[in-house]
């Protein structure tokens, strides 16, 4: 139905072969631009006058000749800069030739991989991905890939980096700290992130709560209002050792805390079709979503008058609405698609109107909205573009009885850098096995346990995955993770989701756990299985009407952190919590078609959140969020594992072992701290 465009992939290079047998690399111009340096060199080596970075006092032609000869053989890319590197007197030639001859792997050298040339021979560097770090750095202005490439290039002996993230491994295993606690005051009324300072901090960043209508208000504005500073509570740290980390608690010590109410409920979980599927399930895929989209904002008061885009017609005020097809940004305006099952319209949004020029510049293809502006010459000048957002008006739930909520994700069961120790530790937190009368009050009030995906790291996951397992059967670590989980109390329920390491089909929605590797995990009986994403109602209990809690993994975030600039630049991958407002602003998980991997259910598009949640929680950065926005609480739930070699490479920073627990009476927030 829409024009979908994908990822840009201008670094993308495609192979081929030339009639000497030659292997040359189709690029961008810049690229090609240098190739056409080097076939010139090649052709008349011998008159050197006709370059400006050949220097023949310091080097002969007929080196510098072999050197690019070697390179346009093996389809490697010398930047014009190295080559003048090339040209000095302290240049070991024989020695950059004989690495430049090992490596199969290398695509483009310039300075920094010279710098380091004696780690040019190790094969199993992934010098594909650096030639995307440099293009992400030159043509997009983001070095943040390039540089934390560079650094993994000052280690000249992997073997040595990967021993040094054994050591940190195990000196999280022997140097187990005390249990800390930090609370979140007001969660109820404020929005709460962690200062920048760390989450070891006693101050806490507040957002007041944004009264004016969302789909009228800059996303980014919503996100930057008035900062107030709030002091979090003392850290408890003080006879928190627990009495023993694999006991549950005894009969006469959990007695009084067995007797409080809890409830599940299963709202939407996805199973799979039973049908094949073909090319017509995706145009009734997004005509669904189109459907649900127009009774969604066909009540808006904004868009009185809606018409289908084929009966616009003169000169006059219109409303209209439809799923965008195409953005193209000019330099005093935005240019917008807008498709019906109708037809297509074009929309302009004038720089002249900065506010809702601002509003579509955070718009993405194929989401819904809805336009309001003035019709001429078969064109819309917008005056109102209105997303289907989130009402501020969201009652405050609260529940009669003192129970909590503990929300955790990514333990990655299987990975040698899985912290077993720790969470361990969190399982006699949850079983009340601590002398600290508030932690042990805490833990044994917490009735509720989420896993938001990926609970065991995986087998075949990503190339050479087997390297970084201590368990290397799926079934296995399915095994075991139902081993530690058994050891918590049988009246917590425990709700798991799947996520991208786990045995399920990556496209979305991801069904339940297949009980063919997780049986174990199904002889549970406190253990309710979910599809990602899936909405539940926990705690209904008496005339309490319970919270409505969506969970999903996360897995399309990534997508728009890397291409919507409000998310990328107001913290990016740290702060889960902005991208959890902007889609709940789109009422979908992933509008975007190549948002991530889907399944186009001709029935109904599974990714939109029709209903609005009282809590929204995913996992997948391996870092801990909380935030509050129009009273939706939203939460990331963390990770298990220590940072891993991928991690370091793209400059990603985990908080491994944090778990935020919610307390459903008062609202409050404790961020639990199980690891230093």
């Amino acid at each position: 139905m829409s024009k979908h465009s994908l990822d840009n992939v201008d670094f993308m290079r495609e192979s081929l072969r030339d009639d000497d047998g030659f292997v040359t690399l189709t690029t961008t111009n810049e690229c090609k631009s240098d190739l056409k340096r080097i076939e010139t060199l090649n052709e008349d080596s011998s008159d050197t006058s006709s370059t400006d970075f050949v220097d023949t006092n310091e080097l002969t032609s007929k080196k510098l000749k072999d050197i690019i000869s070697l390179a346009v053989k093996k389809g490697i890319f010398l930047s014009p800069a190295l080559i003048d590197k090339l040209t000095q007197a302290d240049f070991d030639y024989e020695s950059f030739i004989e690495n430049l001859s090992k490596n199969q792997n290398l695509l483009y050298v310039d300075e920094s991989v010279f710098e380091n040339r004696n780690i040019l021979n190790l094969s199993d560097l992934n010098w594909f991905d650096f030639d995307k770090a440099i293009v992400e750095k030159e043509v997009n202005d983001n070095p943040k890939m390039y540089d934390s490439f560079l650094e993994m290039l000052k280690n000249k002996n992997q073997v040595l980096h990967r021993k040094l993230l054994k050591d940190e491994h195990n000196f999280f295993f022997n140097n187990i700290s005390n249990l800390s606690v930090k609370t979140f005051e007001g969660i109820d009324t404020s929005v709460v992130e962690p200062d920048r300072s760390g989450l070891n901090a006693t101050k806490y960043t507040t957002n007041k709560t944004v009264t004016k209508n969302s789909s009228n208000l800059k996303y980014c504005e919503q996100l930057s209002n008035t900062n107030v500073i709030v002091n979090a509570s003392k850290t408890i740290s003080r006879n928190t050792k627990p009495n023993n980390p694999t006991r549950n608690s005894s009969d006469n010590a959990t007695s009084g805390y067995k007797d409080l109410p809890s409830n599940v409920e299963v709202l939407q979980s996805y199973t799979s079709l039973d049908k094949k599927l073909d090319v017509k399930n995706f145009t009734n895929y997004y005509r669904q979503r189109l459907k649900t989209f127009v009774r969604m904002l066909s009540t808006r008061s904004e868009l009185q008058g809606l018409k289908s885009i084929s009966k616009v017609k003169g000169e006059t005020e219109v409303s209209i609405m439809g799923l965008i097809s195409n953005i193209v940004d000019v330099k005093n305006a935005i240019f917008l698609d807008v498709e019906d099952t109708t037809g297509v319209i074009r929309v302009i949004v004038s720089k002249d109107n900065r506010e809702l020029y601002n509003i579509a510049s955070e718009l993405v293809l194929d989401q819904a909205i809805g336009v309001t502006g003035f019709l001429k010459n078969k064109v819309i000048y917008a005056k109102n573009i209105i997303e289907p957002g989130v009402p501020n008006n969201i009652p405050i739930k609260k529940a009669k009885q003192d129970v909590n909520l503990a929300i955790i994700s990514d333990l990655h069961v299987g990975s040698k850098l899985f912290l077993e120790k720790e969470f361990l530790k969190f399982i006699s937190w949850i079983n009340g096995d601590y002398e600290n009368e508030t932690h042990r009050d805490m833990g044994l009030r917490t009735k509720y346990l989420v896993i938001a995906g990926d609970l065991v790291d995986g087998v075949g996951v990503y190339p050479n995955q087997k390297d970084e397992l201590k368990i290397t059967s799926i079934k296995k670590q399915y095994d075991y993770a139902a081993y530690l989980l058994s050891q918590i109390r049988k009246d917590v329920t425990i709700i798991i989701a799947p996520g991208n390491h786990d045995a399920v089909r990556l496209a979305e929605p991801q069904p339940p756990l297949d009980e063919n590797f997780a049986k174990a995990l199904y002889e549970l009986d406190n253990v309710i299985h979910i599809s990602n994403p899936a909405m539940l109602r926990i705690h209904k209990v008496g005339d309490f009407p319970g919270f409505k809690v969506l969970i999903y993994h996360g897995y399309s975030f990534d997508y728009y952190i890397r291409n919507i600039d409000c998310l990328r630049n107001n913290g990016g991958f740290d702060r889960f919590d902005l991208v959890m407002k902007f889609l709940l602003n789109k009422r979908h998980l992933s509008p975007s078609h190549g948002g991530t991997l889907f399944v186009p259910d001709p029935n109904k598009d599974p990714l939109i959140i029709e209903e609005i949640p009282d809590i929204f929680i995913v996992g997948h950065n391996h870092r801990p969020n909380v935030n509050v926005f129009n009273n939706i609480l939203l939460v990331s739930g963390g990770t298990w594992q220590l940072k891993t070699p991928f991690q370091e490479k793209i400059g990603h920073d985990p908080l491994p072992g944090r778990v935020p627990v919610f307390n459903l009476k008062n609202r409050k927030i404790n961020l639990l701290r199980f690891v230093e």
